[in-house]
């Protein structure tokens, strides 16, 4: 067996992990059932409470995010870094948006989103990322928001993830990965730093806050160590509740 193949299986066996937990869960419920019904009445007792702690926990840090993002967004983010980091436009930032045959209305709203955030757009690199499976309706889709916004950003990138890779999972991460790749291609023909490039993934109907890019951008700024670290923003699902 190979090294690549021993790779393969070793991190195929940690993808199964957290699924084999939880069908072990229902088994071990119900064969508790069967053979102890008193012990199965402890494991789901345990298991309950178990349950309450971690809603518990995660409700008291959902409440403090809410309080901190409140006061975050009485400032206004871009004079902020306008004024206190003098190097801010020498940074860009690129907007991943992976797409699987979402309509035009959907793709549209997002870069509506985009061109109206409180941030110099023309620092702005969007990659539009489509999937070949669905190449001739993505096409038309990219080639009438080339045509409404591609004046709005310093660059829209478009890029068709191939169909059908052997050994490849079809979803976002894959997306991603092959626009990954070309994005970087089109930064090294620039001649761009990596290192004043700050990168977003979003959906494609994620709608950002209009200070998210300035808000990120001072975070980047300020952090110690940029280059070691992930910013996540605090994620709300309302968007699509209609």
């Amino acid at each position: 067996m190979t090294s690549e193949q021993k790779n393969y299986y070793y991190y195929r066996f940690l993808e199964i992990i957290p699924g084999a937990l939880v069908w072990l869960t229902f088994l071990v419920s119900i064969s508790l059932s069967f053979i102890s019904p008193l012990a199965g009445i402890y494991f789901i007792i345990i298991y309950d409470i178990y349950f309450v702690l971690r809603i518990t926990y995660m409700l008291i840090f959902l409440l403090i995010s809410w309080f901190k993002y409140r006061q975050a967004a009485k400032v206004d983010w871009y004079e902020y870094l306008k004024n206190h980091h003098q190097n801010w436009n020498q940074y860009y930032h690129i907007i991943f948006l992976p797409t699987a045959g979402e309509p035009l209305e959907v793709v549209d709203t997002t870069f509506a989103n985009l061109a109206q955030a409180k941030y110099d757009q023309k620092k702005m690199i969007i990659v539009l990322a489509g999937e070949g499976r669905y190449q001739e309706q993505f096409q038309k889709i990219a080639d009438q928001i080339l045509t409404k916004y591609q004046n709005t950003f310093y660059k829209i990138l478009i890029t068709i993830h191939p169909d059908g890779l052997i050994g490849e999972v079809k979803g976002k991460g894959s997306n991603l990965y092959h626009a990954g790749y070309e994005a970087k291609k089109y930064i090294d023909s620039l001649g761009l730093d990596y290192k004043k490039i700050i990168v977003s993934t979003f959906d494609i109907d994620t709608i950002s806050h209009p200070d998210y890019f300035a808000y990120l951008s001072n975070r980047f700024l300020s952090h110690p160590n940029p280059y070691r670290v992930s910013f996540q923003p605090m994620a709300f699902y309302h968007n699509n509740v209609w």
